[in-house]
């Protein structure tokens, strides 16, 4: 199953499970890994979701990520398929955006942590699925992607290690700043969706995307 237009789209309970899961939780049936993390400037506070390949006609997320400058750590959770390890999902969760009453809560040792309202990342098109033809998808600030489409030579470093290879890979900038993820596509080529994560506050705190059905 995959969350793609034809269906099959997680529930609000496997959204919270694999958010849970890349957060590195002990599971016989799957593994997590922390690529990094990524800055949003302030100036640009938008994220894209992208086959890396596709830059060039890729719009962003519609929806706007807390205004000021958030780092957001992504990671993958993998689990394993005809055994060979597979990307189940990517998770991009912003730092310290919660509301102050929410960290409290979220911190606190007696108190679970507060629920998140899931809700398709549609785009600024108005679509809420995005293409993968080459069997690679990026997280990106839209900073990063502008940087994908004006620059051939950051195309040729980005592509000649994303070129439908499993596995994943961060690309630092030279002024250090982390702003492209990219990851193998859980199967390969579809057309995929992403979730956000709203705290009770309004706030997109997390985003999912989703490409393989979790194990049971």
């Amino acid at each position: 199953m995959t969350a793609t237009s034809d269906g099959g789209d997680p529930s609000p309970r496997e959204l919270d499970s694999i958010r849970i899961r890349s957060r590195g939780v002990i599971d016989a049936q799957t593994r997590s890994h922390q690529l990094g993390s990524m800055l949003v400037a302030r100036g640009d506070p938008r994220i894209v979701i992208c086959d890396p390949h596709l830059v060039a006609s890729t719009r962003a997320l519609e929806r706007l990520v807390r205004a000021g400058d958030s780092s957001w750590t992504v990671r993958i959770v993998e689990a394993p398929v005809d055994g060979v390890w597979r990307v189940v999902a990517a998770v991009a969760e912003g730092s310290d955006l919660l509301l102050p009453s929410t960290r409290r809560k979220a911190r606190s040792k007696t108190a679970p942590e507060p629920a998140l309202r899931w809700e398709r990342a549609r785009f600024e098109d108005g679509t809420d699925t995005y293409p993968v033809d080459f069997a690679t998808a990026a997280i990106t600030a839209a900073s990063g992607a502008a940087s994908l489409r004006s620059s051939a030579a950051m195309r040729d470093l980005v592509l000649a290690h994303c070129n439908g290879r499993p596995g994943c890979e961060l690309f630092d900038h030279a002024d250090g700043t982390r702003e492209i993820a990219w990851f193998g596509s859980g199967l390969g080529e579809g057309r995929y969706r992403g979730w956000w994560g709203v705290d009770p506050g309004g706030v997109a705190v997390v985003l999912v995307a989703p490409f393989l059905a979790l194990p049971t």
